[in-house]
């Protein structure tokens, strides 16, 4: 009888394990599952075009290296690393270039071309991260160059923006990452426009 007891225990429990497995989608030595995540900027209202908007070229919006399909994290200046099962569901890159022609050319109203007469703008994304320490935070940085046809700097700037990140979980740190780099986006739309206008007004700075 006692064998008969313990065996049926050995069968209830097996069947216990076995359930939690398959609740949890995952098995004993099976590899944590990749989560996907989104960090699209919001876009905004659209405006109004005219033929004395000023024009602009968008030339290059390139990123750093290691800005690529995994989750940044940040602890120091110096250090940071990658989530190994954690990934953007495109490159932080192409939300930066799709928000900021948006912002420019249909928000801003700025009239989009080719011409290498125009004033040329070009972007690279230096920052696209969840800091973990002092505070927990994301950061969105990026370096905005305005160049004339001439080649003449109009415009230099380092841009950063940051947003509070609420709790531990993946999803509000790429809430927060959309956030950061919508501020960010609209901050360099904004510091264009006048450089581009009076370019193409034909006065230099």
């Amino acid at each position: 009888m006692g064998n008969t007891l313990r065996a049926r225990c050995a069968v209830v429990l097996l069947a216990l394990v076995s359930l939690t497995a398959c609740l949890s989608g995952l098995g004993p030595g099976d590899p944590e599952p990749i989560r996907y995540f989104s960090a699209a900027a919001p876009p905004g209202l659209v405006s109004e075009r005219t033929q004395d908007s000023p024009t602009l070229r968008l030339r290059r919006v390139t990123s750093g290296a290691h800005l690529r399909e995994r989750l940044v994290w940040r602890i120091s200046d110096v250090e940071y690393g990658f989530y190994e099962n954690n990934r953007w569901t495109e490159m932080p890159v192409a939300w930066l270039e799709q928000a900021l022609a948006h912002e420019l050319f249909e928000v801003r109203g700025l009239r989009r071309t080719e011409l290498s007469s125009a004033p040329t703008l070009d972007v690279h994304l230096v920052a696209f991260e969840e800091v973990l320490y002092p505070t927990h935070h994301a950061r969105v940085a990026v370096v905005v160059r305005l160049v004339d046809a001439g080649g003449v700097n109009l415009l230099e700037r380092t841009l950063e923006r940051v947003e509070p990140v609420a709790g531990r979980d993946l999803a509000l740190v790429a809430e927060a990452t959309a956030r950061a780099l919508g501020t960010v986006v609209r901050d360099a739309a904004a510091l264009v426009i006048s450089p581009a206008a009076r370019a193409r007004s034909g006065e230099e700075r």
